[in-house]
């Protein structure tokens, strides 16, 4: 497990503590309920981040030639479209 996909488990579990609190602190709820729904995005951002991380890891195993080819073909059709890259 990646360290970006640890920490956003331990942001998960952070939030429902804090989401279990709330339901028993009436005098701070909304901020609790606040708090978690930060600690929930913060996780949803490091879980994007892994999948990045990953999908770039797979970009790097690719052989050359085919990166090149891919890059080619984009250099193509942003000629084509009159835009360039």
């Amino acid at each position: 497990m990646s360290r970006q996909l640890e920490t956003a488990r331990l942001y998960r579990e952070r939030a429902e503590e804090i989401r279990a609190t709330a339901l028993n602190a009436a005098t701070n709820r909304d901020s609790l309920q606040t708090l978690a729904a930060t600690y929930d995005r913060l996780a949803q951002s490091l879980e994007a981040i892994d999948k990045t991380n990953r999908a770039l890891q797979g970009n790097q195993n690719r052989p050359p030639s085919f990166k090149a080819a891919i890059v080619l073909i984009h250099y193509d059709s942003a000629a084509d479209t009159g835009k360039g890259l």
